[in-house]
């Protein structure tokens, strides 16, 4: 529609003019006579859309009578015609393009200023979809990787941070003497031996395993603490000891925090 000019309606009246002198008009006499409305050339454009309809479907051996299968053809079919490029859309409905007149003031009358089309040819349309896939793909690809990127180091900087500490007043100390059922158990038999000792006289054999089980009883072997309803060891670490935290133990000492 935006293609529309005076030459277009000009040689469409030639061709009338010139079928008109056939048979089985014979209008031999016929002058060329401008086209009165414009619509004739959409009228032009919709007969000749149609035939090209109709051949595609006599060339697949389809039904010509069947008007659903013929409006299927019309969609996405492009051809030039009088009105300038035809472009039918996925309804089978023709996208409008228009042109714009402005009225001159110097020779008095409305010249053509612009045209306006609301769709690009076939070939720029494929190419703009071409280049917004690309940039979507390069977008998805650029925000993995930054995510990816950023996650690693704020893991590091977890790591790095030692979340995985715990104040030391928030544990709960007891004291559990090493070998306390041995203990248990001796205690049991200095009786008994206790008992014959003094039977036979030897009280200085008994004062003696005496002293011994309570030096055991009063001696801590580990210290034992409660968090979080956990038992865990205590020990203390000096810092001239140099004992250094390498990037696996760091991993793991999180994986034990997070089962907490």
């Amino acid at each position: 529609m935006a293609d529309i000019s005076g030459s277009a309606i000009d040689n469409l009246s030639k061709r009338i003019t010139e079928k008109l002198k056939e048979p089985p008009w014979n209008m031999t006499n016929q002058k060329p006579q401008h086209i009165k409305s414009i619509f004739g050339l959409f009228l032009y454009d919709a007969a000749y859309l149609n035939f090209l309809v109709l051949n595609a479907t006599l060339a697949e051996g389809e039904n010509f009578r069947d008007g659903r299968k013929m409006m299927e053809k019309a969609r996405h079919m492009n051809f030039r015609g009088l009105t300038g490029e035809v472009q039918m859309d996925n309804l089978g409905d023709r996208e409008p393009n228009y042109w714009v007149y402005r009225y001159d003031q110097d020779l008095g009358k409305m010249n053509h200023y612009m045209k306006i089309y609301m769709s690009q040819p076939e070939g720029k349309r494929d190419q703009i979809i071409v280049n917004i896939c690309v940039v979507v793909l390069c977008i998805v690809v650029i925000a993995s990787v930054a995510a990816s990127t950023l996650r690693r180091r704020r893991d590091e900087r977890e790591l790095n941070m030692m979340l995985w500490r715990v104040n030391y007043t928030d544990i709960e100390f007891s004291k559990i003497a090493h070998g306390s059922s041995m203990i248990a158990s001796s205690r049991s038999i200095a009786q008994d031996e206790s008992m014959v000792f003094s039977a036979r006289g030897c009280g200085s054999s008994v004062h003696s395993l005496s002293q011994t089980m309570s030096r055991m009883e009063d001696q801590v072997f580990i210290k034992v603490g409660i968090i979080k309803g956990i038992n865990v060891a205590v020990t203390s670490v000096s810092k001239e000891s140099g004992v250094v935290l390498l990037h696996e133990d760091l991993v793991e000492l999180k994986r034990v925090d997070s089962l907490l």
